[in-house]
């Protein structure tokens, strides 16, 4: 068994002797971020033909047309003009680009252990840290509710959420698609 220096314990610990009782029981925690840039693209969108850049043309590009209807698209004056697809990839900027952070966890049990006996390592659940409204997946049921009570300061200002109270729309997609991901997982079993 691994013993600390009385040194070390009475200059680290303000229970010295609690430290070296728990030590046994101690593990060892890891964690790392890992940063994700994520840009959200436009996709296609719909410009009338003469909108479209074409590469033997030489102009600026205009200004999408405001009003759009079902395959036609409106100039100034009111008179139509068909609209067709086009890709254009000049709409990248960072307003377009989010940061999504996995918090990954790890563990080592039992380092501190009987020499022995190997230490276990083992994977903690991660964190999925998005932009948005605070909220936490696993506090949320399927029906929209709040499992457990919750209390923390954001801003200045103190958010509580009582268990069994409506989450009101707080991570729906996700529950949602938490949903629809259980039952892939139960009808491919």
């Amino acid at each position: 068994m691994l013993t600390m220096p009385e040194e070390f314990c009475s200059s680290t610990f303000a229970l010295p002797e609690q430290a070296k009782a728990n030590l046994r029981a101690t593990s060892l925690l890891f964690s790392d971020q890992i940063p994700v840039w994520v840009m959200v693209s436009p996709g296609r969108q719909l410009y009338a033909n003469k909108e479209r850049r074409r590469k033997s043309e030489k102009r600026k590009a205009v200004e999408p047309m405001s009003q759009k209807v079902e395959g036609l698209a409106l100039d100034g004056e009111g008179q139509g003009e068909q609209a067709v697809n086009q890709m254009r990839g000049r709409g990248v900027n960072e307003q377009n680009r989010y940061r999504i952070t996995l918090e990954v966890c790890s563990a080592v049990e039992g380092y501190f252990g009987p020499p022995d006996v190997a230490p276990v390592a083992r994977v903690r659940p991660s964190s999925l840290v998005l932009i948005g409204a605070h909220g936490c997946l696993d506090n949320i049921d399927d029906d929209g509710n709040f499992i457990r009570d919750e209390a923390f300061i954001w801003r200045g200002k103190e958010v509580l959420r009582k268990a069994g109270t409506s989450a009101r729309g707080l991570l729906a997609a996700w529950v949602k698609l938490r949903i629809s991901l259980n039952k892939f997982c139960c009808e491919v079993s």
